[in-house]
């Protein structure tokens, strides 16, 4: 078994798409979703038979980082002691730009942290994802009544913590190729105030794998287009949360501007 090892994965050098992949680019997308949807499935049944666990979701995470590489993409993990190095329970909160980052994060996180994420609830009523959703005990949330919603993840996410399990939030709801700082909200911020533990920025650039015109998550992939994740220092003081933050609202700023991303103000 494979584990990402602090500080950093990086994708070897010699990762390249191949001639046939850059003319045709079907040569990708077909072999990475196949490669994915194999991990999902696996996950799935692994879920279903009561054999989900850190382990399986960070093997699961990996097979999907390896179907991006044999895609020709390479992937740059950042950060990782500040997960190994944070004791107990976080709330992990970022920007979302891709279902990719989704699909990566345990990889990073599992081997050090149980964890479980906040998501819509249409994903925990779909056949494909709905087992594993309701294996990494996920909050689901309906996006339609935001006070509702606020209530859910802090009553569900303070009893998740209380029991040593992370979460990760994506505060600014839906995916974006930018980063809409002023729809970056503070329910990270407030949950890990709530529960009383760290909070943990990361930052991701997955635009590797794009929105898909008519199936959002069916989009075009582009292996000319590294994968970033990068997590920050854990900010271990929550008490002023508009200080907390505006600290992680500055990592992400700065590293996505590092990789060439956009960031909306």
């Amino acid at each position: 078994m494979f584990q990402l090892t602090p500080p950093a994965y990086h994708s070897p050098d010699d990762t390249h798409p191949s001639l046939l992949q850059r003319l045709i680019p079907w040569c990708t997308r077909l072999p990475f979703y196949a490669r994915t949807i194999r991990s999902l499935l696996k996950g799935r049944r692994q879920s279903l038979r009561g054999e989900f666990c850190d382990q399986v979701f960070s093997d699961r995470a990996v097979d999907i980082l390896r179907a991006v590489e044999k895609a020709g993409g390479k992937v740059h993990i950042t950060g990782l002691e500040h997960i190994a190095g944070t004791p107990g329970p976080a709330v992990f909160a970022g920007n979302h730009m891709s279902m990719l980052e989704i699909f990566l994060l345990p990889a990073a996180i599992s081997p050090h942290k149980g964890v479980g994420f906040v998501v819509k609830e249409s994903l925990g009523r779909n056949w494909l994802m709905g087992p594993v959703v309701d294996a990494q005990q996920a909050i689901q949330v309906g996006r339609t009544n935001a006070r509702e919603d606020l209530a859910t993840v802090l009553r569900e996410g303070q009893e998740r913590l209380g029991r040593n399990h992370s979460m990760i939030i994506f505060p600014q709801g839906t995916r974006s190729d930018s980063f809409p700082v002023s729809r970056f909200n503070s329910l990270g911020v407030k949950l890990a105030k709530r529960a009383g533990v760290p909070l943990i920025p990361f930052a991701a650039k997955t635009d590797f794998l794009a929105n898909g015109r008519w199936v959002k998550d069916l989009g075009p992939v582009h292996p000319e287009r590294d994968v970033h994740i990068a997590f920050g220092p854990a900010i271990t003081d929550v008490s002023d949360q508009k200080t907390a933050q505006q600290t992680c609202i500055d990592f992400i700023r700065t590293k996505l501007t590092e990789w060439g991303a956009t960031c909306v103000e």
